[in-house]
């Protein structure tokens, strides 16, 4: 019996996102980022933090998507991971 892959559910890439990819180069990243520090003494441990933001993941589509290319028109679009 032969395997069918799961089809991708491509949905378009907003005004803004193709803005940021088209002005991306190798020198110049357009991604943002960011870094939490926290005081040891007093921060949850790295397991606790984990779960919460897994529990919570389902509310925020973008997180778990990626950029991929559309199969049929070729433009980008995000995609399930």
């Amino acid at each position: 019996m032969f395997k069918t892959a799961t089809p991708y559910v491509y949905h378009p890439l907003s005004s803004e996102d193709r803005m940021f990819l088209s002005c991306e180069r190798p020198d110049a990243h357009m991604h943002v980022g960011a870094t939490l520090v926290l005081d040891g003494a007093k921060a949850p441990d790295a397991q606790r933090i984990l779960r919460y933001v897994e529990s919570r993941l389902h509310l925020v589509p973008r997180y778990r998507q990626r950029l991929q290319l559309a199969a049929l028109s070729g433009e980008p679009a995000w995609v399930d991971r």
